[in-house]
């Protein structure tokens, strides 16, 4: 096999035969899943590495890559050709499963809630939790250490991990509350944000308060009302 870039636009996937040889032009689209797929092969396979640099050249220079089949196949090999390449880019990418219109609805809604909960409370990096309180190079480790003690809770966002910011006093202290309450809940079944949520959303065992709103005033009802989580459901 030979790899050209002709210069010409891109095309979708058309087998031409050239001569002797027979040539199907691989679009951008089909490009980009085959360098994402040959990532994980070039540093084991030479084929694969130089298809790789063939393909990176070919998308920086906006130009159509050519697979030229030589020698060995003949016009009528077309579409086994045609065939081959299609195989290669099905074969190469990761399945994806699509989500259902419901299910889109729903990552839609979780994302919205997930906002509103850190723009209304406001929420603190590791960096920010730690300035006033820890000289370390590594300014996440306070934070670490103190999430990894369960004195207090972080959520997943976008790459990092933030600390909803009513967890700690207006000079960085943390909140006694926050400690007693993360030990009675059933972590181990709950998610960080699931965790969040609890704190955040009105609870029957509070007569309908949110246990953010009793914090300092009640902490022992929210000590209680975290340990009803672990109780088993009726039947």
């Amino acid at each position: 096999m030979r790899f050209v870039s002709n210069g010409q636009a891109l095309t979708k996937l058309t087998p031409v035969t050239r001569g002797r040889d027979i040539v199907v032009s691989v679009d951008a689209d089909e490009l980009r899943s085959l360098e994402e797929a040959l990532q994980v092969l070039a540093g084991t396979s030479r084929a694969a590495t130089v298809l790789l640099a063939a393909i990176e050249h070919a998308l920086i220079n906006e130009k159509v890559l050519v697979l030229g089949a030589a020698e060995g196949l003949r016009t009528t090999d077309e579409e086994v050709l045609r065939a081959r390449v299609l195989a290669l880019v099905d074969g190469l990418v990761p399945e994806l499963e699509m989500p259902s219109e419901a299910a889109t609805v729903l990552a839609r809604r979780n994302a919205k809630r997930r906002a509103q909960l850190l723009q209304e409370f406001g929420a603190l990096t590791g960096e920010q939790i730690a300035e006033e309180r820890s000289r370390a190079a590594n300014r996440h480790a306070l934070a670490a250490r103190w999430r990894k003690e369960r004195k207090l809770f972080g959520v997943p966002y976008r790459g990092q991990t933030l600390y909803p910011a009513f967890q700690l006093h207006d000079d960085g202290r943390l909140r006694p509350a926050i400690s007693a309450v993360l030990e009675a809940l059933p972590r181990d079944e709950m998610s960080d944000w699931e965790i969040a949520y609890w704190w955040t959303a009105a609870n029957g065992w509070l007569s309908g308060a949110r246990p953010v709103d009793l914090i300092d005033s009640n902490p022992s009802s929210l000590v209680e009302a975290a340990h009803r989580l672990r109780e088993p459901l009726p039947l």
